[in-house]
């Protein structure tokens, strides 16, 4: 547990909110999804997380994705699973979602540029 929380930890000083970037990319939704799947967060801190990302002027595709990877599974989780089951279905439920985390990032950048 307390391996996971560092790992967490780095992964969220290597990426502060402040340097994420205004314009959203797809490379962009990608890596959000990767560091929310990864980051060992609460359940319900990722509400939190989201809504004060909103205000900070964070771009809604990012908040999206990060709302839908927070909280659902993380690095700790995928060591239990890896450890009791198998890796490899560890690694899957880990693509899994953060797969959902980018179509729903991606989804709501295409939904805004709708309209």
């Amino acid at each position: 547990m307390i391996h996971a929380a560092l790992l967490g930890a780095w992964v969220a000083e290597v990426i502060p909110a402040q340097n994420i970037p205004t314009h959203v990319t797809l490379f962009g939704i990608v890596l959000v999804a990767l560091a929310g799947t990864f980051l060992p967060v609460p359940m319900a801190f990722d509400v939190a997380a989201a809504f004060i990302l909103m205000t900070r002027s964070v771009p809604l595709p990012y908040v999206v994705t990060l709302l839908c990877t927070l909280g659902a599974f993380s690095i700790y989780p995928m060591l239990i699973v890896g450890r009791t089951i198998s890796w490899k279905t560890a690694a899957r439920v880990f693509a899994a979602v953060m797969v959902v985390g980018m179509a729903c990032g991606i989804g709501t950048a295409l939904f805004q540029h709708a309209w």
